[in-house]
């Protein structure tokens, strides 16, 4: 069953098949949040691994109440650099 959710960007309605809630259940997601467009303007590739990624909405909050500017990296990257995986000898 196909349901109609609005966007949280531009406010528009967008609907998820579905098809795509199942996927969604089995990945144990939530589904999308934001309409095909705008998530189209707001992806990322990761400068590490050049996989594509997304950056949610409350860590765009957390970045802009501390100045900072959006990740370079998906958040795989972004944990393997702070465990130390990767790092140099």
């Amino acid at each position: 069953m196909r349901i109609t959710k609005n966007c949280r960007s531009c406010n528009k309605p967008f609907s998820i098949s579905g098809s795509e809630q199942e996927w969604f259940k089995g990945k144990g997601l939530e589904p999308f949040t934001h309409c095909k467009q705008c998530r189209a303007k707001e992806k990322k590739i990761c400068r590490s691994c050049k996989e594509a990624f997304f950056i949610s909405e409350s860590e765009k909050k957390w970045l802009a109440g501390r100045g900072l500017k959006p990740f370079a990296n998906c958040q795989k990257c972004r944990k393997e650099r702070r465990d130390g995986a990767g790092a140099g000898p």
